[in-house]
């Protein structure tokens, strides 16, 4: 259990705990620890990120990992706030489920935007699973538009295949030209960036291994913006239609 001096947010009175020997259809602690420390890993999250994440402490969460401690469903909603994750996420899953393929339909996608680059819309299409070794994202990036501000470099590969519109890819000290139907396969340690230097929107299928997009509560990258779909951002500052955003500003792109 953690000491007293742990900055814990207490749960309040009488708080349902998991069980400790798989009750009630949960897993038992052990494999909830090894369900967390696997996720969170697979998105190099540390033990102090998480923390500050879900507001409980570094040595909860080492014992939670390691199923030393017990550990109440309040806590184990604010872990998987922080990894991004649903709470069932921790249930039990059929053998079947874990094996089998993952499936993510057209209206379960997600699409977002980062702080780091307001101008690139972002629609996940893979699945959320530990230990997953690439991730595949559909990305729109907006007329007059640069990606980042600056080229930026990162571990792994990405793969690009452009579905439409003409996106130019700063590489290096090189650019490339890339139309509907071009791919570009690229080390990501190499700094680069991505430009829209058209008046139309540039949409392409982006492979990244490994993933770089970490839960949305990671104090280590910039929080994702939620939309509701492909064109219009469900929080207070709404995205606009992708195909009309850029013309609409008037203020230089770059």
């Amino acid at each position: 259990m953690p000491s007293r001096t742990d900055p814990i947010i207490p749960d309040p009175p009488g708080a349902s705990k998991v069980a400790s020997r798989g009750e009630g259809g949960i897993e038992p602690l052990s494999a909830v620890g090894l369900r967390i420390r696997q996720l969170r890993r697979a998105r190099r999250i540390t033990l102090e990120a998480l923390s500050r994440a879900s507001g409980l402490s570094k040595s909860f969460l080492s014992d939670i990992e390691r199923g030393r401690s017990d550990i109440t469903l309040t806590s184990l909603q604010r872990i998987a706030q922080a990894l991004g994750v649903p709470l069932a996420y921790f249930f039990r899953i059929e053998e079947d489920d874990l094996a089998g393929p993952k499936i993510v339909r057209a209206h379960q996608r997600h699409a977002f935007r980062m702080a780091s680059a307001a101008h690139t819309l972002y629609s996940n299409l893979t699945a959320t699973w530990p230990d997953k070794e690439l991730e595949v994202v559909l990305v729109t990036l907006l007329p007059n538009r640069r990606h980042r501000v600056t080229p930026y470099d990162h571990p792994g590969e990405e793969f690009g295949f452009i579905l439409e519109g003409t996106l130019t890819v700063i590489y290096g000290d090189r650019e490339y030209t890339l139309n509907p139907g071009d791919s570009i396969h690229m080390r990501s340690s190499v700094p680069h960036n991505w430009e829209n230097r058209t008046d139309r929107p540039v949409q392409a299928l982006w492979v990244v291994t490994p993933p770089i997009f970490k839960a949305p509560s990671d104090p280590g990258i910039p929080d994702p913006r939620p939309c509701s779909d492909a064109t219009h951002c469900t929080d207070q500052t709404p995205c606009s239609d992708p195909t009309k955003e850029g013309a609409s500003r008037e203020e230089d792109p770059r």
